[in-house]
């Protein structure tokens, strides 16, 4: 009688094993442990069957991913990856796990990976799995664990941009260097932050593109999925114009995506390139409030365009305002002197047009 020196799928741990015995128990963690099983086939050759300690490893890195312990979840897929080479789980999951250890300057890059992988993971889908709900569960655990890493991308750009300007408000006081250098400083993060941001909903957008040039879409099954994704892409492209009062994609962009949408569901309305939102207006109260979408601008937008757009004056005024306002806020709009600057100013403001009747209500600009 010897011992077999084995390996846990579970833990890790390095255990030994009767070589009598066909499985054990792993000391550490419990798991069942079983011996590669070989099997002589008729033809004389030798098959090792590795199924079972598979099989196992996925439940370990799945219940790793539960736990939110990440790093080992990795370390499972690392196995899982060469005894299964085809296994989407052991290509997509290790990134998401990623997230966890991200640092700021590594979004960009981050996203472009998730990204660029899109297309294999689908692949690895359709080629090898064969039971059509199965498959129809990983394109759900893709397109939805995409989204929620790619939302929570947006809003770690937003704040890695916040903390980056967020000196530029003391700079620009030293003089006209200073704002100079504020200004150059403010226009590049905001940059950078526009091209992460691309970056990020562009993982949802070739998501779907992924699923439709993969699977049948003329199955519904399939073709919800590349739907939703092209849905979430939008999703992210208006958190981009509510965070940062700008639009993310271009009118050409809008109308391609949308003509995405409507071809496998008619009732999403399509935006020619020239109906498409150019995005802005209000800047100062969206840099103030945090929101384009926000009581306190619902309010003022709605005096914008219901009193001050009807006179030749209040539409001079508006168009000077859009003239200046959004270089100012690019340069000033997110430090914190320039908020508590306007703050008090914009709330009188705000709480006097409530008074005199003016909504704070949800509110759809006018073309005026």
């Amino acid at each position: 009688m010897g011992m077999v020196a084995l390996k846990c799928p579970g833990c890790g741990a390095d255990i030994e094993l009767d070589d009598s015995r066909e499985f054990g128990f792993c000391n550490y963690c419990g798991t069942k442990v079983m011996q590669d099983k070989i099997i002589v086939e008729h033809q004389g050759k030798v098959k090792v069957d590795k199924s079972d300690e598979l099989d196992n490893l996925i439940i370990a890195a799945r219940n790793a991913i539960k736990a939110g312990n990440y790093d080992l979840a990795i370390k499972h897929y690392e196995r899982i990856s060469i005894l299964n080479p085809n296994s989407w789980e052991a290509l997509f999951f290790p990134m998401i796990c990623k997230f966890d250890n991200l640092t700021n300057g590594e979004m960009h890059s981050y996203a472009l990976e998730i990204k660029n992988a899109n297309p294999t993971i689908f692949e690895l889908i359709k080629d090898y799995v064969e039971d059509k709900q199965e498959q129809l569960d990983a394109i759900d655990d893709v397109v939805n664990m995409s989204y929620t890493v790619a939302s929570s991308l947006m809003d770690s750009s937003l704040a890695f941009r916040k903390s980056l300007n967020s000196g530029n408000g003391l700079m620009a006081l030293t003089g006209v260097t200073g704002a100079i250098s504020s200004a150059s400083s403010a226009t590049k993060n905001i940059n950078e932050d526009r091209e992460r941001a691309l970056a990020i909903a562009n993982i949802m957008w070739l998501c779907g593109d992924s699923i439709e040039s993969t699977f049948d879409m003329e199955d519904k099954d399939y073709s919800n999925y590349a739907v939703e994704a092209w849905k979430k892409a939008v999703d992210l492209n208006k958190q981009f114009i509510n965070t940062r009062n700008a639009q993310l994609f271009d009118a050409n962009s809008q109308s391609r995506i949308s003509k995405k949408i409507n071809k496998y569901d008619s009732s999403y309305a399509v935006v020619e390139e020239k109906d498409a939102p150019s995005g802005g207006g209000c800047y100062v109260a969206t840099a103030v409030y945090g929101s384009y979408d926000c009581p306190q601008v619902w309010t003022l937008r709605r005096y914008r365009d219901n009193q001050l757009a009807k006179t030749w004056y209040g539409r001079a005024f508006i168009h000077t305002y859009y003239a200046i306002s959004p270089t100012i806020v690019k340069w000033f709009g997110e430090t914190n002197w320039f908020k508590n600057m306007w703050r008090g100013k914009l709330d009188k403001m705000v709480k006097r047009l409530q008074n005199e009747g003016v909504e704070s209500t949800p509110y759809e600009d006018k073309e005026w």
